[in-house]
């Protein structure tokens, strides 16, 4: 549905609630020579030299619309949940497995630093991307606790689309 950005004045055709990264930012900093040999980089998944990254979804509830505010981000893991989650990449029931910890390996515009926050990764039905929920210790937890406002998440899905500072 359009709408008048508040940002910009102009009329923009629908109102985006997903933004991220198409790599990792590790992999981002990474010079061409760590990139080189067996990594690996997917829309999904990446291998960085010894380094295991998949990407996910963290969601923030949109107060009582029903709908998220969704951060698409990458999340490091262990060696051994990598493979365990690219072996069943295809597997129907794979949701059942248990949930994983992991290390956000993505910036996002907040005012504490998120690279780096401690994670739970949660996998999903086949066809679905991992759910990612935020530890205790920074804004994203809370938001993702209690939910944001349709009236922030307009505001910051505005300012992101103009790259405009760290969300309110």
């Amino acid at each position: 549905m359009a709408y008048v950005c508040a940002t910009c004045g102009e009329v923009h055709d629908e109102l985006p609630m997903a933004f991220g990264a198409d790599a990792p930012d590790s992999w981002v900093d990474a010079t061409s020579a760590e990139r080189d040999g067996d990594s690996e980089l997917t829309p999904e998944q990446c291998i960085l030299g010894e380094r295991y990254f998949l990407r996910g979804c963290l969601d923030v509830p949109v107060g009582e619309t029903g709908e998220v505010f969704r951060w698409l981000v990458w999340v490091e893991l262990s060696e051994d949940d990598f493979w365990r989650t690219s072996d069943a990449w295809e597997r129907e029931g794979r949701e059942l497995e248990p949930a994983m910890p992991g290390r956000l390996d993505s910036t996002l515009p907040y005012e504490l630093p998120t690279r780096g926050i401690e994670v739970m990764v949660h996998t999903q039905p086949v066809g679905e991307r991992p759910q990612v929920r935020a530890s205790p210790g920074h804004p994203l937890y809370e938001e993702q606790r209690v939910g944001i406002t349709a009236e922030i998440a307009r505001s910051r899905a505005e300012a992101l689309i103009h790259g405009i500072g760290p969300v309110t």
